[in-house]
């Protein structure tokens, strides 16, 4: 596949919604066309597919003129679908983008993730404040749930 056959917003500002079509349009975009990616909106959706890290691994060594990534992560309460919501790998990579000007995450997520990130990338990337209250007590339904297994070596 070919770049032609991405619209020309999409070159630029992605909204990578399915991670086969993501990985596809990494591998098929020209690197000189990956340095010059600036904002990235990732859709993670609650069939999750463990290849996410390496997307964002080699998002996070290619893209380098990336500024803004916006990563929205979706589960699934009746199935205890919790995608990438417990994937340790996932927040790993996401720690890797040390240089952006923003990042911004969004969804159901370990209420420890924001502060990691805080720490790995100095970006505060989530706010209470710009959430209703309906949505911040259901997420915190969803995180009483979650028992995260950190590795002893996680830092």
């Amino acid at each position: 596949m070919s770049t032609e056959s991405f619209p020309s917003y999409l070159i630029t500002n992605p909204q990578i919604k399915d991670l086969a079509i993501g990985l596809q349009w990494l591998e098929t975009l020209d690197p000189s066309l990956i340095k010059k990616l600036r904002i990235v909106i990732v859709q993670v959706k609650p069939v999750y597919r463990p290849g996410w890290p390496a997307f964002l691994n080699k998002l996070s060594t290619e893209a380098v003129g990336l500024e803004e990534l916006d990563v929205q992560i979706s589960i699934r309460f009746s199935a205890a679908n919790w995608c990438a919501a417990v994937d340790i790998e996932f927040l790993r990579e996401l720690g890797r983008f040390r240089w952006l000007k923003r990042m911004k995450l969004d969804g159901w997520f370990p209420r420890e993730w924001p502060e990691y990130l805080l720490s790995r990338t100095g970006l505060t990337v989530w706010r209470e404040s710009e959430h209703t209250e309906a949505h911040l007590r259901e997420l915190r339904k969803f995180r009483d749930l979650l028992i995260p297994e950190y590795p002893s070596d996680f830092e």
